[in-house]
């Protein structure tokens, strides 16, 4: 299977993108936050609320220490079909708080070989007799808690 390149995009495109996210999102928690009909106030929720769900910083240790499993699961597997190749992110939440609000929104990535994702490696040691270790890393660092308020895609401001 060929992976498709993702080359850079311009800023135009990145932020017609990023505002049709914010507007679906805002969607999705207005329809929350009104979800009881037993209350009479109707909570409303705009694109360019705090509360609107962004993105998330990755810090680049962490995915320095993915590509360094991952170079390290490839050195071990002989077979091309067990390399590793890619990163699949997963978008995972927590249980929303008692106040309302959903729960905070994570990003979990992990190595994928041939297209199959792999959740466990062997630690960095030379002759990989180590027990496993989880490849999946919680990224729970999200805009807006962790933001750059003052970036064009960020929204209006």
């Amino acid at each position: 299977m060929t992976q498709k390149q993702f080359p850079p995009i311009n800023l135009e495109l990145a932020k017609a993108l990023t505002t049709r996210w914010r507007s679906y999102y805002a969607d999705l928690l207005r329809a929350y936050k009104n979800r009881d009909p037993k209350k009479k106030m109707v909570i409303n929720v705009t694109p360019n609320d705090q509360d609107v769900f962004r993105g998330f910083t990755i810090p680049l240790k962490d995915l320095k220490n993915i590509v360094a499993a991952a170079e390290n699961h490839n050195k071990k597997k002989k077979n091309k079909d067990n390399q590793i190749d890619a990163v699949r992110g997963y978008l995972a939440m927590d249980t929303p708080s008692s106040e309302g609000r959903p729960g905070l929104v994570h990003i979990l990535l992990l190595p994928v070989a041939g297209n199959k994702d792999v959740t466990h490696v062997s630690p960095m040691d030379e002759d990989g007799t180590g027990t496993l270790e989880s490849s999946i890393y919680d990224f729970s660092a999200p805009c807006p808690d962790v933001c750059d308020v003052s970036s064009p895609l960020y929204g209006e401001g």
